[in-house]
């Protein structure tokens, strides 16, 4: 559960670019490592699906050859096409 001051923050912090509350921007991503774990916030890239909040790709350091998968993923958790629409494995 969240201290009250963690969320004073949260409900005061605005988007440097757009200044949306945070929670209501969508011009940062979060990539994240699939094998250390590892996450940075980035700016959005022109390529990323219209409600990607996960971008899933081996950083540097686990992959230094620079091969690497990228997946994408919603708010939800929820892996994406490049459509931004929720993939659904078989059936």
């Amino acid at each position: 559960m969240p201290k009250p001051i963690e969320t004073m923050i949260d409900a005061a912090a605005r988007c440097a670019k757009c200044g949306a509350p945070m929670g209501e921007c969508s011009c940062w991503v979060t990539l994240r490592c699939p094998k250390c774990k590892r996450t940075r916030t980035v700016e959005r890239d022109a390529t990323d699906p219209k409600n990607c909040a996960v971008v899933q790709v081996s950083c540097p350091k686990c992959n230094p050859d620079d091969r690497a998968l990228v997946d994408y993923f919603d708010a939800a958790g929820r892996q994406i096409n490049l459509d931004g629409e929720p993939i659904t494995h078989g059936r």
